[in-house]
């Protein structure tokens, strides 16, 4: 091929790439000039929101600790006859029910990580929650927080039906500790579905652990009527690692939810996240992100700046929850205390960093908490909020690939 072909054809080629990338550039940009049109105000009522989710298939898995066949599954269609799906289920075990956020199970699927360690950790029953049929479009987040509802209606059905199908067949009527954990949206699922289960069946979860949980459509706590919350269970602890401190700058809430919050190295900027970020703009994906980021104008639209906050490498400080949650299991199986926190009255200086010099100590009769999975340990004060900061070291590991899709969404 001649030389003068050969430069036509590369012209012809960076041609049509610019096109099309301005083509999809303009497309994204449309989407993301939108604001979140989250909670209506005729949609505020209970029985309102009833009509406003999707429909959509859940799938549940069972994994038990040496399951020979890897682990039982049934659909939110089967939920009525959970006993003949989940045969190994055995109510007097621990049994934990994890719910994945916004999206599904991606970026290395921590929620299944969390699964395997917590099987090694005890010999219990770990639900998994796969509602990512009603969570997956990125830029129809709204639905997803409207089918926060109708994943935990399926889940209150699903726990309800296995309580009174297997509880006193064989084993004197004895129903193990129930812990409830979920990521971002995941953990408004896990907590509306607790409550659902202490409404309807009179249930009580025994605990429930939200791990940095979703700030958009939920930044206002009487207008965000599925919100987590300290009623839904005995004990509600949460991990806070990705607060936004002004509305929809980041995914995760700033207000203190629980018995117990924990605000991860004050919530903000977790360590490996902005170096996994600089590795990637230095390796050939950078080209990528950088016309990502060019289409990316500083408007004030809630999109864009939940694509700043992507841009920026925030989705590993939200996901850092769920890792530091995962490295306390595995920090127990070793007798290894980890994760102290310390009282703190949730203050920031001018630059929105935590102020931190004069954190409060724990008195002389009060054991300073353990954030993590030993938080059930400790004793909290009664009928308020209880405020701790955590110095964390831990550093995610990232993959090439889980880079990407952290700065990419």
């Amino acid at each position: 091929m001649k030389k003068s072909q050969v430069i036509l054809r590369t012209a012809l080629v960076i041609a049509a790439l610019a096109v099309t990338l301005r083509i999809v550039g303009g497309v994204f940009l449309h989407l993301i000039r939108r604001n979140l049109a989250c909670w209506p105000q005729q949609q505020q009522q209970q029985q309102q929101l009833e009509h406003q989710h999707d429909e959509f298939q859940i799938d549940f898995h069972l994994y038990r600790r040496g399951n020979p066949t890897g682990h039982e599954i049934l659909n939110s269609s089967e939920v009525f006859d959970a006993t003949r799906h989940f045969r190994s289920f055995d109510p007097s075990k621990r049994t934990f029910l994890l719910s994945h956020g916004f999206r599904g199970p991606i970026y290395g699927n921590p929620m299944q990580k969390l699964t395997e360690s917590l099987l090694r950790w005890q010999d219990a029953n770990v639900i998994l929650v796969d509602w990512q049929r009603g969570c997956k479009n990125t830029f129809q987040y709204e639905r997803a927080v409207a089918n926060t509802q109708h994943t935990a209606k399926q889940i209150r059905l699903l726990v309800s039906n296995l309580k009174r199908s297997r509880v006193g067949v064989g084993d004197g009527g004895q129903w193990g500790y129930v812990h409830f954990i979920g990521h971002s949206l995941g953990a408004h699922v896990v907590s509306h579905a607790a409550k659902l289960l202490k409404i309807n069946d009179q249930v009580l979860v025994d605990r429930v652990t939200g791990l940095d949980p979703a700030e958009p459509c939920f930044e206002i706590d009487e207008a965000s009527p599925l919100r987590l919350s300290r009623d839904s269970a005995r004990f509600v602890d949460v991990l806070h690692s990705a607060v936004a401190h002004r509305k929809h700058d980041a995914f995760g809430l700033l207000d203190p939810l629980g018995d117990a919050d924990f605000y991860i190295n004050g919530g903000t900027h977790q360590p490996g996240c902005q170096v996994a970020l600089a590795n990637l703009m230095s390796s050939v994906a950078r080209p990528v992100l950088s016309i990502f980021k060019s289409v990316v104008p500083s408007c004030a639209s809630d999109y864009c700046k939940l694509t700043r906050f992507v841009m920026s490498g925030g989705v590993c400080d939200h996901f850092y929850a769920v890792y530091v949650f995962i490295d306390s299991v595995d920090n127990e199986m070793k007798n290894k205390h980890s994760y102290l926190a310390q009282p703190w009255n949730l203050t920031f200086d001018t630059n929105e960093q935590p102020v931190v010099s004069q954190l409060s100590l724990c008195s002389a009769n009060q054991q300073c908490p353990e954030m993590g999975i030993n938080a059930e340990k400790y004793q909290y004060s009664n009928n308020r909020h209880n405020v701790y900061y955590v110095k964390s070291d831990y550093t995610v590991h990232l993959s090439m690939k889980d880079s990407l899709m952290f700065s990419m969404f």
